[in-house]
Formats: structure tokens, C-alpha cells, sequence
């Protein structure tokens, strides 16, 4: 029984990922912060990346992505940074033709700079979202566009006093993502 598995799966992702739609896409879009602690509140800014992804099975989807989280700063200005979010996606799609909405989730590492009394923490991050893929509506140039929720346990750290909680302290760093994209399929 074994054997046949394993044929059969030989025979099957071979055909899958030559069917497969690959699609880079280019995003741009906001946050807003859900990192909301005492005496620091992220607000919202602007965010930036690329996501390389393959639709294949019709209603399945992966993706790798990259996710620059630009400008974060608290209103008080005692705190500026900079996050990157770098995540493997799992897509479940729905094509009607051209257009494709598709509902995801996805895990990585969140990662980022900062100065000042509070930093951008290097762990473990989670996202889920949806979103509708408009595909090759002027060739291979088509148009996408998401709405996703990051959150990375213990993101922010806390390193200096003031208004501040207290030192060493460590808080979900959590931002919900609505962005816009040039997409090229092939």
C-alpha cells in the first residue's frame, strides 16, 4: 500500500506544479497598529513588499512573502522603527473566471530596527487575511488586493523607562495590513 502512495504521489505533484499559475506580485498599501501599550501607541503608516506565489489544484495556493513595515513611531516620538516581515502563505482559492478571491494564513519571522526606549524583536509571526486576485486582465498584468492581520508574540520590547511600562518587558506586536498590488502571472 505503501508503493502505491508513493507512485501515485510521483505521478500527481509532478502534474500539479505543471499546471500551476505562478504569480509575482508587487504591493503597496497601510497598517494600522494593533500595538496599543501604555505611553505607546504605534498608529498607523505605510508598508511595502513582494510576494512570489503558485495556484495550483485550481482552488490551492502557496506564497512566500516580504513585508516592510515602514515609519512606525508612537505619538509621543519616543520611539521609531522599522519592521520586516518575511512569512510562507497558504492560499485557499475560489476563481470565477479572471477574478479569484482567496482566503490565506500564513507563519514566519518578524523581525526589526528601532532606537530609543523600545524595540522591534526578531520571533515568530502569524497572519490571516483574504483578499480577490484580479488575473491577466492586460496579458500577464493583472491587479490584487489584500487585507491581513500580523501578529508576532512578544514583537516589542521594552528597554528604557520614562512613561514607559516597565524595562524588559515583552508585548504582541500586531498591525492589520490593507494593501493594493500589481501582479504578473505565468
Amino acid at each position: 500500500m505503501k508503493r502505491v502512495v508513493l507512485v501515485v504521489w510521483l505521478l500527481f505533484v509532478p502534474q500539479a506544479v505543471m499546471a500551476a499559475d505562478a504569480e509575482l506580485v508587487g504591493f503597496l498599501g497601510g497598517y494600522s497598529s494593533g500595538t496599543s501599550i501604555e505611553g505607546l501607541d504605534l498608529g498607523n503608516g505605510s508598508l511595502y513588499g513582494l510576494r512570489f506565489g503558485v495556484s495550483f489544484l485550481r482552488f490551492l495556493g502557496t506564497e512566500i512573502a516580504y513585508t516592510h513595515v515602514g515609519g512606525l513611531e508612537d505619538q509621543l516620538q519616543t520611539f521609531q522603527g522599522t519592521a520586516h516581515d518575511f512569512s510562507w502563505n497558504f492560499l485557499l482559492e475560489f476563481p470565477i473566471n479572471k477574478v479569484v478571491p482567496f482566503a490565506t494564513i500564513g507563519v514566519g519571522v518578524l523581525g526589526g530596527t528601532s532606537r530609543e526606549a523600545a524595540s522591534i524583536q526578531t520571533g515568530i509571526s502569524y497572519n490571516v487575511g483574504g483578499g480577490v486576485k484580479l488575473r491577466k486582465l492586460l496579458g500577464a498584468l493583472g491587479f490584487r488586493f489584500d487585507v491581513r492581520y500580523h501578529n508576532a508574540s512578544n514583537g516589542v520590547r521594552i528597554s528604557a523607562g520614562g512613561d514607559l511600562p516597565s524595562i524588559g518587558t515583552d508585548f504582541d506586536f500586531k498591525f492589520t495590513e490593507v494593501s493594493g498590488a500589481v501582479m504578473l502571472t505565468f
